[in-house]
């Protein structure tokens, strides 16, 4: 069942400025059949800041056939909430469609287009009504569950910086910019990885956020790793684009310890000095400041 994500990956979401109305949107007229016969189907989701939804007001909607007059999209369900659309200048009985708009999650919006006369070309207008920037993304299908598409933009890099034997574990916000749901799963590094997936985000719902958490486990020699993560989730569109890249590439850059760092697992001791121990090297227990392999103390240890 075929779907397009707008905008394009390399452009990103569409940006509108306070009270502005946005150009003709372009998009095509992708029929699926249902009860009421042929129809498309629009979902957009207006964009908040960091993990929240704006809230109100809503954006207003305009379509458009053909040279037919622009028709705003009322939220009122009176009269079924329907518009006729007409693709000639001067209307006549001869609509080409009917359509109306519905609230269907926390700033995202689905509209239904009834066709009665295919093969129009169809145009798409927003306009943002708050006082400050906003941002949109949508899709059009040939189905009501299709038109929810999730839209994820991971950081092109993530760097790991720790000491050697040392765990470096990151966080990072996964926002979801789409219109439906993103899941991601398990995948994504390369065979033999030097990192591991710790979480993975499951089911963020538009304009939320879900957390991935990735470790990179230290050698014990200093150096620099790099190798490429590429996401796996639901998003068919996502690209290595700027707007919507599901690929980070993972850098790693390993440090020695400072000279006498108290936590350097093996301080200026080694050799046991206990009479009769064996013990070649000191292996500390944690919390305690005894060796693992003998059970004397650290300073019953010496380099040697």
């Amino acid at each position: 069942m075929p779907f397009t994500v707008f905008p394009d990956a390399s452009a990103g979401p569409l940006s509108l400025g306070p009270g502005q109305i946005s150009a003709p949107l372009t998009f095509p007229e992708t029929t699926g059949v249902t009860s009421e016969g042929p129809a498309v189907f629009l979902r957009i989701v207006m964009l908040g800041d960091g993990c929240a939804p704006p809230g109100d007001p809503d954006p207003t909607f305009q379509l458009r056939a053909n040279q037919g007059p622009p028709q705003e999209l009322p939220y009122d369900m009176l009269t079924e909430g329907w518009r006729f659309v007409y693709d000639q200048s001067e209307p006549t009985g001869d609509y080409v469609a009917k359509a109306k708009v519905f609230r269907v999650g926390e700033n995202v919006y689905a509209i239904k287009i009834l066709i009665r006369r295919s093969g129009s070309t169809w145009q798409l207008r927003i306009r943002n009504l708050h006082d400050v920037e906003r941002k949109f993304t949508w899709v059009v299908a040939d189905t009501e569950p299709e038109s929810a598409q999730p839209w994820m933009n991971l950081p092109q890099t993530l760097s790991f910086d720790g000491l050697v034997s040392q765990d470096v574990t990151k966080s990072l916000e996964v926002r979801n910019l789409g219109t439906g749901p993103l899941t991601m799963s398990l995948g994504g590094l390369i065979a033999g990885s030097k990192f591991k997936l710790d979480h993975l985000p499951m089911g963020v719902y538009p304009n939320g956020c879900g957390k991935l958490i990735i470790t990179f486990p230290a050698p014990t020699s200093a150096g620099t790793t790099q190798e490429l993560y590429t996401g796996v989730s639901n998003d068919q569109y996502a690209t290595d684009s700027a707007h919507h890249n599901n690929r980070i590439r993972l850098i790693a850059r390993t440090t020695g310890r400072p000279e006498g760092d108290p936590t350097d697992p093996r301080p200026e001791i080694g050799r046991c000095m206990k009479p009769g121990c064996p013990c070649l090297d000191f292996y500390p227990s944690i919390g305690e400041d005894r060796c693992m392999a003998c059970g004397h103390k650290a300073n019953d240890h010496r380099r040697y």
